[in-house]
C-alpha cells in the first residue's frame, strides 16, 4: 500500500497515462480506400507531429508493415509489426483501408486483413496518432481497433499492458518476427520474463517483479518515464519518473537479448538513452534461454557464446543460439558387457538448471558418477558437484559456464562402430565445444530404430 503522498502522486500519473492510452484524441487523416505501397509514394502515413510513421518498411528481401519512430537513425526503431511471423511481402503489395479494416492485397492472392475488428461496426477512417498508436474509427469517430491493444515487443508512453498480455522479443535487430523471450503480465499480478521455448514455470523465469498475489495488475508507461504496475489501490513502481518535454519520447522494449529496457528519445538532440534494464545482468549467460537445449553459454568479449555438448552439433550453424542435437542417429541407451558400444565424455565447468530424474547419489570420486550414468538405461548425462551425482535426461537446458569451474558433466555417447562418431573425429564440427574424452570399460547394447523415427524424436530436443 503506497503512502498518502505517493498515492496522490500516482493518481496524477495514472490520470495522465489513462487519458493517453484509453481515450486517444479524435483526429482522422486517412479516409476509406486510401492505399500505401512498398516502393511508390505514399509508402507510409505520418502522425501529425511527424514523429511516427505507419506503413511499409524494408525487411530481408521484401517489406513488412509496421510503425516506427521517424527520428531514429535510418528509421530503424520499429515499435510495432503487423503479422510479424508472416514472410515479408514483395514490392507489388498494396495496403488499403477498407470498411473491413486494413487489407493487404497481394499479387496472385486474395490478400488478408491485418486488423481484426471484433465489432460488427464498419471502419470509416483511421489515423496515426502522435502517441505512436495507429487507430481505426467508425462513422461516429469511436475507436474500433488500435495497435496499442496488440503490442509486439514494445509499449509506448500512454500504453497499457493488461493482465494476461505479453510482449515477445524480436528475432534480431533486422528481423522483427517473434524471438526467443517473452514478458508476461500474469493474472496473479507478477510481471515475469521467460524464454519462449519453456513451460513458463517459476523455475524457467529469469526475472520477476515479485508482485504475485496482488492480482490482475497491469503495466503502465507514462509520458514522464514512469514504468509501474497498478490495479485498484495497489501500485508498484518499477522506475522513478524522469522528465517531460515536447521533444522527449519514452518507450519500453523487450530486446533481442531478453532484457526489458526503458528508453528515452530526445528528438531535438537526436539521442537515445537506456534509463532502466530488467534484469540488470552484466553476463548475458544469466538470461535463461540465451542458448538452446543441449548447449551451454560462455561469456566472452562482452557477449554470450553458445557451445554444443560433446557429441552434438548446432541445429542451425547460422543461428547457434537455437540449440544442439546429437550428431548421430543412434541413441546411447543401455549397455551390455563387452560390446564396447558406449562411452562417457566429460565436460568441465558447465552447470545446468535441470532436475535429476532420480535421487542424487553421494560419492567421493567423480569418475564413479560417469560410470553410474553409463550403467543406467535412462541416464543421458550426469552432473557431479560437491561429492553429489545427479543423473539427467536430454534435453539439457539453461547451460552456462560455472564460475568456479567445480562441476563436471558426463555425457553418454555412442562409438562409431555402433553408428556414432568419435568426439575427436576430424568430421566433428569445428565450432563444437572443446572436451576431454574419457573412454570407460563399459559397453552397450543399442536398439537400432529407423532413421525417420529417430529424426522425429531429435527434432523435439
Amino acid at each position: 500500500m503506497a503512502s498518502a503522498i505517493s498515492y496522490i502522486l500516482f493518481l496524477s500519473i495514472f490520470s495522465s497515462a489513462f487519458a493517453l492510452g484509453a481515450a486517444p484524441p479524435r483526429q482522422s487523416n486517412i479516409t476509406l480506400d486510401t492505399s500505401l505501397y512498398p516502393t511508390t509514394n505514399p509508402t507510409s502515413w505520418l502522425s501529425p507531429n511527424g514523429r511516427f510513421a505507419f506503413g511499409f518498411y524494408p525487411e530481408a528481401t521484401g517489406f513488412s508493415i509496421g510503425i516506427w519512430l521517424v527520428a531514429s537513425p535510418e528509421n530503424s526503431t520499429v515499435i510495432w509489426t503487423a503479422d510479424r511471423d508472416d514472410p515479408p511481402v514483395t514490392k507489388d503489395a498494396v495496403l488499403k483501408l477498407t470498411d473491413e479494416g486494413l487489407r493487404l492485397l497481394l499479387q496472385h492472392s486474395e490478400g488478408r486483413l491485418i486488423s481484426n475488428i471484433s465489432t460488427s461496426t464498419d471502419a470509416s477512417s483511421a489515423s496515426m496518432l502522435d502517441s505512436g498508436n495507429f487507430v481505426i474509427y467508425d462513422s461516429n469517430f469511436d475507436v474500433i481497433w488500435q495497435t496499442f491493444n496488440h503490442p509486439t515487443d514494445t509499449i509506448m508512453a500512454g500504453q497499457v499492458l493488461l493482465a494476461g498480455s505479453e510482449l515477445v522479443s524480436s528475432l534480431s535487430g533486422t528481423n522483427h518476427s517473434s524471438g526467443n523471450f517473452h514478458l508476461i503480465m500474469q493474472n496473479d499480478g507478477n510481471l515475469v520474463l521467460y524464454p519462449v521455448a519453456s513451460p513458463d514455470t517459476p523455475w524457467d523465469a529469469y526475472w520477476a517483479s515479485g508482485t504475485n498475489g496482488d492480482g490482475y495488475l497491469s503495466l503502465y508507461l507514462d509520458d514522464k518515464g514512469w514504468l509501474y504496475l497498478h490495479q485498484g489501490n495497489v501500485t508498484s513502481n518499477l522506475t522513478s519518473g524522469y522528465r517531460n518535454g515536447t521533444t522527449l519520447v519514452y518507450r519500453a522494449t523487450l530486446g533481442v537479448d531478453g532484457i526489458f529496457r526503458l528508453y528515452s528519445h530526445d528528438l531535438e538532440l537526436n539521442t537515445q538513452l537506456v534509463l532502466a534494464e530488467f534484469p540488470n545482468f552484466t553476463d548475458q549467460c544469466e538470461v535463461k534461454g540465451s542458448c538452446g537445449v543441449n548447449s551451454y553459454c560462455t561469456f566472452a568479449d562482452g557477449q554470450g557464446v553458445c557451445m554444443c555438448l560433446p557429441g552434438f552439433d548446432y541445429l542451425d550453424a547460422s543461428r547457434t543460439s537455437n540449440g544442439c542435437r546429437r550428431n548421430t542417429t543412434t541413441t546411447a541407451g543401455c549397455y551390455s558387457v563387452n560390446d564396447s558400444m558406449t562411452y562417457i565424455s566429460t565436460l568441465e565447468g558447465a552447470t545446468w538448471m535441470v532436475d535429476s530424474y532420480a535421487a542424487p547419489l553421494s560419492m567421493t570420486r567423480k569418475e564413479d558418477c560417469g560410470e553410474a550414468c553409463l550403467k543406467d538405461c535412462n541416464c543421458d548425462a550426469a552432473l557431479f558437484k560437491d561429492n553429489t551425482c545427479r543423473k539427467l535426461e536430454f534435453p539439457l537446458r539453461y547451460g552456462m559456464r560455472d564460475s568456479d569451474d567445480s562441476t563436471t558433466t558426463f555425457i553418454k555417447l555412442v562409438n562409431k562402430s555402433a553408428g556414432g562418431r568419435p568426439v575427436n573425429s576430424p568430421a566433428e564440427s569445428p565450432s563444437a565445444a572443446p572436451i576431454i574424452t574419457a573412454k570407460q570399460d563399459f559397453s552397450a547394447k543399442i536398439l537400432i530404430v529407423s532413421v525417420a523415427i529417430i529424426t522425429g524424436i531429435l527434432n523435439m530436443f
